[in-house]
């Protein structure tokens, strides 16, 4: 019985604490899902923990996803301390949205993200949205 009861509160506290941690890794999910799809599309000699880095790191990606960017400089990967300062909140149905979204990418909509010929240059990973950024996508953060 005690261990019942303490795979419950565990249960109960997971779920209580589950959005901010669900907030503050938003970014994580989406650096994740962007570099997981540009490897599917180059094969092995696609560098995803570079990606994984540079896209955390970039200032280019937190306003196509809704950040406003007060500081001058957001690092997409700082979105998480905003959020969990409470200064940014995570739109979950459009973080699902949008992840739904980028992994439904054809290549050739990844095509300018990134360089087979600069393949350690990750600077231009934003151009997933060369046609715009999509409604599901803009409003993850506000």
């Amino acid at each position: 019985m005690k261990k019942l009861t303490f795979m419950f509160i565990m249960v109960i506290s997971t779920m209580m604490i589950q959005p901010t941690f669900a907030g503050s890794t938003a970014a994580q999910q989406i650096a994740d899902t962007i570099c997981t799809s540009l490897k599917e599309c180059h094969g092995e000699s696609f560098q995803y923990s570079q990606c994984y880095v540079s896209a955390l790191l970039t200032d280019q990606l937190a306003r196509e996803f809704g950040a406003a960017d007060t500081d001058g400089e957001l690092r997409f990967g700082a979105t998480a301390k905003k959020v969990s300062d409470g200064e940014l909140s995570v739109n979950m149905m459009k973080l699902n949205f949008c992840l739904t979204y980028l992994e439904n990418l054809s290549c050739n909509d990844y095509e300018g993200a990134w360089d087979e010929l600069s393949p350690s240059n990750f600077g231009n990973l934003e151009n997933v949205f060369n046609d715009g950024v999509p409604v599901s996508c803009s409003g993850v953060f506000y």
